[in-house]
């Protein structure tokens, strides 16, 4: 990356950091205001050219008008509108007729004085068109805008519907607030209502705007800087750059954790601290991501650092590197377990209900959020392990040792383990996957499949584990809250709010307010109506409330006896005041019941007072009671009431077993358990259980026992991890790829496809086949699997559908069959009926009277609180009453509650309709959720354990298909012209390999007759050429003896008195020649003796040490041998004679190359090499070689002196060949020449 880059990152950096600070400081809560205002509005607007679309359609008014000739079509044209938010009702006479929705349905349209309408009822706010077309027939269109339920429930959300307004920053403002407010209008300028900004944090595209600046100005700063750091890696400081990306990584975090400004200014749920908070350093899930993401970061940037990071001399091979590798791996160890510790606070420390993996139809965007974070933190984990077995491949050399290192290290882990009373097979399985990892040299590539497979299957079952242990230690918390609640024969729940209820009753305005109204009318049930409404929704709803109000001592209402002396009596004889409220008491009541009172002091004037007695009686909770989950509070999570019924119980009076329910069966005694008091006991698992026990005193022993996870559900775990694990690694090695192309310099747009297509061309056969078999079997899998799910949750949902309209037509039939004798049968008697059924079949009802008006359920809180409207289903009042069927099932909703319900017609001995009932299935969504979960786990567990057979499988046939190609790219690899002829392949079978094999067989037989020619050929050459040059080479010395002989001739002929001192001299120069001739003798008969060499092992060192000897006489030659291996002896397997003639030969022309009159400096340098083999090098000072010489310079008979034979350094290559070694050079001109050996080491190979 070049400085123009780098400066435009810097200002990039800048420019976004700086738009959010300005959008931080510019934008403030008016614009907020009125963004939001602006869009609603519009939306209202839009909605209103819709109803005027309505109004003026003559044809749709004149159906609407005649909706009992024609309710169908009524039906079809309200459902249309209702798509778009527009809900149709018809009054006839100021009364309803017709409604599409029975979740809210006015009584009346009296009332509403304007053509558009603001009506704010008890839990929703609409507006509302209305259109008269008859005299007595009216039209109303509502357009719902708000919830305002005074329940905290998941499924009661009190906001803006979103065809309004999406997002959750405003609230309806009332007539007394102060401050920023808004008026809405109508198009025509009637106002409807006003709006004001809700307390606390807002979320809108001006945050979302700060929220992307800081994200990406963030990211490009750390961009910039480790590209910085890497720069000065290349230069040499690699772990001073690591250190100081570490530090800018660490500062951003801490920057960010201390001014947490995105968590105090956005209000999305990674921010929310009760999705997931656990210390100061991860307190949101927002901490938890960016923390992952940055420990990514840094081992991605060592990773990238790897081949510039230097390990010192001194601790390879050596037993500082061992103890360095040994910390490293205790390192490893250490990091497994800390990042699956903080991997399970993500669910010991959330308030997220639905993250149980094994129910994965319940799983929401928190818990895909979660499964992200576990699949960084994973990657991270594997990354860094490879880094820290890599560097110990360098430290330590030798793969027993490295592997010894790693025993030790998982044995000391396992002791540890054992120690803090963990025996767990954790530490064994991170073992393993350590092992595997250290010997998959190329880490997730495709020629290992296999190997990334079981890692795979390894970290899941870590996952596993550790998810397991996070589920035991909830549950635990769970079992203590069970505990808590038991011992103390309270209903904590209810005993919080009651601390809540009577601040509030103390400040309702409203209800002093309603009291003077009682006060002169005499009437307080509609006081009691309004205390259900809004003090026991949720879960005090299921509490049996009375109200005695008394002012000046005179009760407001007709009771059978005087209230305040009976409950004068309670406080002094029969009950308790709760320590956590000032006016609300216990009373002593029967073993499972929970009775509370409250007697509280209203003043509703200053001279005025009420004193309201409030009772509260509750059975204790019961598995078999039916309790919607739409009235159940948020607030109160203490226990999880969807697990509650696996939970089985057990009270102990005396010793004595009292009371148990669920599964488990206990002792009659409980003289085996443990007997300390005021103490949480975990008891030993059994039968299925886990167990804990609690003493309150010496006379009481409680137990909770909850169920073990089972093996199927395990399985579920490992299964899902595997995939998504499966899944990440694919996506991320899809995505590797993809950025290795447009990475590449030669990447050019136009030649997309050509590199796309290398890309393919470079994946191996085998890879391909395992790929084909892999996605053949998922391809199959994942449609098999589809359709078998769709087609099972079809059958059961049919199934079910059909048993609950038999169950309701069974049901109708008995209650015709009790009032058959009478043709007039009264209302009240419908409901006796009921009300007797539902205690024996434990079963809710709801009973309409013929025209669709409820008169009776067995759940009338839903009613009193105003969840839904006392009006039938209209599309079932319709398949009832118009198209007479006998039952009908529809699904139906209250908020984002969804539950199904059947109805039938109760009709009279005439057949004459004189009633409607109605079965609700408030839990049938969980159990069919459930039931489908059961089914898409047991899917999930079969085909995995099929993926992952056929990962192994698909290996396994790879490596079977590509074998036989295998050898015959190892034979002709090993194919040679050689006088040593090629040995031919075998295959038995007679198929499209064996084919290729006789092919190959047949090459090999032309290839001999072919090389025979071609050696003979050569053969002849060389002998030519060497003949040549011997010729030349004896011609040379025989020349000047022909000379002499011929002067010594003419002198002895002539009595030449120098004779003598001439013979003297000519024999001199004859005994000179004729040692040259024998030279040259030798040195040709030396070269042709090479094939005959003797392998034996040879002291590497000495042998080069003779040489040196040899040659070190010269004063004005300098040899020099450095050992860098760290190694005394060095054995190589070699001819004793070739390999001293080779050094010889090199340092010789060594020597030869230097010119006369400089000092000839010879150094050779002996290096340890990976995989045991050992370079030599031959480094001189001499002239160096020319350019021209290069490509000859190992070709026998080729020489650029004045003399010699051309064979020394053919000489040298040929044993070094011989000894399975290699030797190159490289040369620079006036600067001098190395020589490169490398032989591989005897001693070494057989330590290995």
């Amino acid at each position: 990356m070049g400085y123009k880059i780098r400066i435009l990152l810097l200002l990039l950096t800048l420019c976004f950091v700086a738009t959010a600070i300005t959008v931080h400081n510019r934008v403030g809560k008016e614009d907020l205001l009125e963004l939001d205002t602006k869009t609603l509005t519009n939306n209202i607007h839009q909605k209103e050219d819709v109803i005027d679309k309505i109004f003026s359609d003559t044809l749709l008014l004149k159906t609407l008008s005649n909706f009992e000739r024609y309710p169908l079509q009524v039906r079809e044209y309200a459902k249309t509108y209702t798509k778009q938010s527009i809900y149709l009702y018809i009054y006839k006479n100021n009364k309803p007729v017709y409604w599409v929705s029975n979740v809210y349905v006015p009584e009346t349209h009296n009332g509403l004085k304007n053509d558009i309408n603001f009506i704010k009822s008890d839990n929703r706010s609409f507006i509302v068109r209305q259109k008269q077309i008859d005299g007595n027939i009216t039209v109303l269109a509502l357009l719902p805008v708000k919830r305002n339920f005074n329940t905290n429930n998941e499924y009661l959300k009190n906001s803006f519907l979103d065809w309004i307004l999406k997002t959750e920053n405003l609230e309806i403002a009332e007539f007394n607030d102060t401050g920023s407010i808004r008026n809405i209008y109508s198009k025509n300028k009637t106002y409807l209502f006003s709006v004001k900004l809700k307390p606390g944090k807002h979320n809108n595209i001006y945050i979302q705007i700060q929220f992307i600046c800081w994200i990406f100005g963030t990211l490009l700063f750390i961009i910039l800087m480790s590209n910085i750091c890497y720069e000065l890696a290349k230069k040499g400081s690699s772990w001073l750059s690591a250190l100081l990306f570490a530090t800018v990584i660490v500062g951003i975090r801490l920057v960010d954790l201390e001014t947490n400004w995105l968590a105090q200014n956005s209000s999305l749920a990674i921010f929310d601290p009760k999705y997931y908070a656990y210390n100061k350093f991860f307190p949101h899930l927002w901490a938890f991501i960016i923390n992952s993401v940055s420990m990514l970061w840094f081992i991605c940037y060592l990773i990238s650092i790897k081949k510039f990071l230097t390990i010192p001399q001194a601790i390879i091979k050596t037993v500082k590197g061992t103890v360095v590798y040994y910390l490293l791996l205790s390192l490893l160890y250490i990091l497994f377990n800390a990042f699956f510790f903080q991997l399970n606070t993500l669910t010991t420390n959330t308030s997220v209900r639905n993250n149980d993996l094994t129910q994965l139809l319940d799983l929401n965007s928190i818990t895909l959020i979660f499964i992200s974070i576990y699949c960084i933190n994973i990657l991270s984990l594997v990354a860094f392990s490879d880094l820290v077995l890599d560097l110990g491949k360098k430290i330590i050399e030798k793969t027993t040792t490295n592997l010894n290192i790693q025993l030790f290290v998982l044995v000391q882990a396992i002791i540890i383990s054992a120690l803090c009373e963990d025996y767990s097979l954790f530490n064994v399985i991170v073992g393993l996957l350590i092992m595997i990892r250290s010997f998959d040299n190329h880490k997730i590539h495709e020629s290992n499949f296999s190997s990334h497979i079981a890692a795979l299957v390894l970290i899941a079952l870590i996952s596993t584990i550790k998810y397991t242990e996070a589920w035991k230690i909830n549950q635990e918390e769970e079992m203590k809250l069970i505990l808590t609640n038991l011992e103390a024969e309270d209903d904590i729940n209810a005993i919080t709010l009651f601390s809540e209820i009577e601040d509030d009753i103390l400040n309702d305005q409203k209800l002093k307010h309603l009291f003077t109204l009682g006060i002169s009318s005499k009437e307080v049930s509609f006081i009691d109506e309004y205390i259900k409404r809004q003090y026991l929704s949720g879960y005090l709803s299921k509490y049996e409330f009375q109200g005695y109000y008394y002012f000046n001592n005179n009760s407001l209402g007709i009771y059978n006896k005087n209230k305040i002396d009976e409950y004068r009596e309670k406080v002094i004889s029969r009950s308790s005041r709760l320590n956590e409220t000032e006016y609300f008491y216990k009373v002593a009541s029967e073993v499972g019941t929970h009775e509370y009172f409250a007697q509280i002091p209203l003043p509703i004037s200053e001279t005025q007072n009420i004193l309201l007695f409030l009772n509260f009686k509750n059975k204790a909770f019961s598995p078999t009671i039916p309790y919607p989950v739409i009235l159940t509070d948020n607030r109160l999570d203490f226990i999880n009431q969807e697990n509650i019924n696996k939970d089985s119980f057990a009270l102990y009076k005396n010793g004595a077993l009292i009371t148990q329910n669920g599964k488990f069966t206990y002792p009659n005694r409980d003289k085996d358990y443990p007997k300390k008091e005021n103490e949480f006991i975990k008891l030993n698992d059994s039968f299925g259980f886990h167990h804990m026990l609690y003493k309150p005193n010496s006379f009481t022993t409680i137990i909770v026992s909850k169920p073990f996870q089972s093996y199927w559900e395990f399985i579920a775990v490992v299964s899902l991890s595997f995939l998504i694990l499966y899944i990440s690694t694919t996506i991320l090695k899809f995505f590797s790829s993809i950025y290795k192309v447009f990475s590449s310099r030669k990447f050019k747009f136009k030649n997309l496809k050509y590199h796309f297509r290398l890309l393919f061309s470079n994946i191996q056969y085998s890879t391909r086949i395992q790929t084909l078999v892999i996605a053949s079997v998922l391809f199959a899998i994942i449609i098999s699997g589809i359709i078998t799910f769709f087609s099972i949750s079809y059958q059961s949902e049919n199934n079910k559908k059909n048993d609950r309209l038999n169950y309701i037509s069974e049901i109708s039939k008995r209650i015709e069959n009790t009032i058959s004798y009478s043709n007039t049968v009264p209302l009240d008697r419908l409901e006796s009926i009921l009300q007797y059924l539902t205690d024996i079949l434990v079963t809710d009802f709801n009973l309409y009277n013929k025209n669709g008006k409820l008169i009776y359920s067995t759940q009338p809180k839903i009613y009193d609180q105003k969840l839904l409207s006392e009006y039938i289903n209209q599309d079932a009042y319709i398949d009832l009453n118009v198209l007479k069927k006998t039952e009908t099932l529809h699904t139906e909703r209250i908020g984002n509650f969804v539950y199904s319900s059947t109805y039938s017609t109760i009709r009279n001995s005439e057949y004459q309709t004189i009633a409607y009932l109605s079965v609700p299935y408030y839990a049938a969504k969980k159990e069919d959720t459930s039931n489908q979960n059961i089914i898409l786990n047991t899917i999930l567990n079969i085909y995995t354990i099929i993926i992952i057979a056929f990962a192994f499988f698909s290996a396994f046939i790879s490596n079977k298909i590509t074998a036989p190609l295998n050898i015959i790219s190892k034979k002709l690899s090993q194919t040679n012209l050689s006088g040593k002829p090629n040995e031919p392949l075998y295959w038995e079978k007679n198929d499209e390999i064996g084919a290729l094999i006789k092919e190959y067989n047949y090459m090999l037989v032309k290839l001999e007759e072919n090389a025979k020619q071609l050696r003979n050929a050569e053969r002849e050459i060389t002998w030519r050429e060497m003949a040549k040059q011997i010729a030349h080479e004896i011609k040379n010395p025989l020349t000047p003896m022909k000379l002499g002989i011929q002067q010594l001739s003419r002198s002895f002929y002539e009595k030449d008195p120098k004779l003598e001192e001439r013979f003297g001299r000519i024999s001199t120069s004859f005994i000179e020649q004729i040692d040259a001739l024998s030279r040259i003798a030798s040195e040709f008969s030396a070269f042709a003796k090479l094939p005959e060499t003797k392998l034996v092992e040879i002291n590497l060192i000495e042998k080069i040490l003779k040489s040196i000897d040899l040659y070190n006489n010269n004063h004005n030659t300098v040899i020099q041998l450095v050992n860098n291996t760290n190694l005394k002896n060095i054995t190589v397997l070699g001819d004793r004679s070739q390999l001293l003639r080779s050094f010889n030969n090199l340092i010789k022309n060594a020597i030869e190359a230097s010119p006369t009159k400089r000092k000839h400096r010879i150094t050779i340098l002996l290096y340890s090499m990976p995989d045991h083999w050992i370079e030599v090098q031959v480094k001189d000072n001499g002239l160096g070689i020319a350019d021209d010489a290069l490509p000859n310079i190992f070709r026998p008979n080729f020489t650029t002196k004045s003399s010699g034979t051309g064979l020394g350094l053919a000489f040298v290559k040929q044993t070094i060949d011989g000894m399975g070694g290699n030797i190159r050079f490289e040369t620079e001109l006036n600067v001098g020449t190395t020589f490169y050996i490398q032989l591989p080491l005897i001693n070494e190979l057989e330590d290995s």
